[in-house]
């Protein structure tokens, strides 16, 4: 096993962790509002939001970054191959 291949499985082991703990991103509300008291915000929970926000886009940076060096991987040795000037 390469190095490459470490940095892949790894990042992509941290990504699908984070990932499942805080969620997406995109589904996750951010306003704090809460619904059962006149629509009052909740500043702590805006705020705890907010990290989990953050916490689950570095898990899918994590992921993307697993994807993009397996295909790294992957095409490298094609790459080299056929001598492509940018390898």
């Amino acid at each position: 096993m390469n190095l490459l291949q470490i940095l892949s499985d790894l990042s992509g082991f941290i990504g699908t962790i984070l990932v499942s703990i805080f969620g997406i991103a995109k589904y996750i509300d951010d306003a704090g509002t809460s619904y059962i008291i006149m629509e009052q915000i909740d500043h702590e929970k805006a705020k705890k939001i907010k990290i989990y926000k953050i916490l689950s886009r570095i898990g899918l940076m994590f992921l993307v970054l697993s994807f993009g060096i397996s295909l790294y991987q992957d095409f490298l040795p094609f790459l080299m191959k056929h001598k492509f000037f940018w390898c």
